[in-house]
């Protein structure tokens, strides 16, 4: 029962990761959805909760004691 939560805690991520990348604007605060600076940060660190989030999905499903 926890592996199936882990799993879907991890897919989460994956997918929230995945929206920053895709829409940056709307996943800043309002005011500094027009700073470049902070649009380009906020894709980087959802490309990085993506990456990260996929390696951990492979680990789990190839570990054989889950």
């Amino acid at each position: 029962m926890y592996e199936v939560l882990e799993m879907l805690l991890v897919i989460a991520a994956v997918a929230l990761g995945l929206f920053m990348v895709i829409c940056p604007q709307k996943a800043v605060k309002k005011e500094c959805a027009h700073d470049e600076a902070q649009i380009k940060k906020t894709r980087v660190k959802g490309a990085c909760i993506a990456v990260l989030g996929i390696v951990v999905v492979i680990v789990f499903s190839f570990n054989p004691y889950m």
